[in-house]
């Protein structure tokens, strides 16, 4: 199950236009989590620059600067919530 990120790297690489370039970072990263526990590298906190690193780019550019001074409320909310499902 856990291959599919790296396959679909492999899928979309061998085009450098900006479009692939950002679609390869989300397919590698989209299972990492904040805490580390996510896949394929187990990226931690700051690791994960993904959204910050395409402000201005993919993203509306002020998106993280608005996100990062709430993300320990955001955790918080989070934990006080959890995800029934799992």
């Amino acid at each position: 199950m856990q291959s599919h990120v790296t396959i679909g790297v492999e899928i979309l690489s061998g085009d450098e236009s900006e479009l692939m370039v950002i679609a390869k970072k989300i397919a590698l990263h989209h299972h990492e989590k904040w805490d580390g526990s996510g896949y394929p590298n187990n990226l931690k906190e700051d690791a994960l620059d993904l959204i910050e690193g395409e402000a201005g780019k993919q993203f509306y550019p002020q998106l993280s600067s608005l996100m990062r001074p709430q993300l320990s409320e955001l955790l918080k909310t989070k934990q006080q919530f959890p995800d029934s499902s799992k």
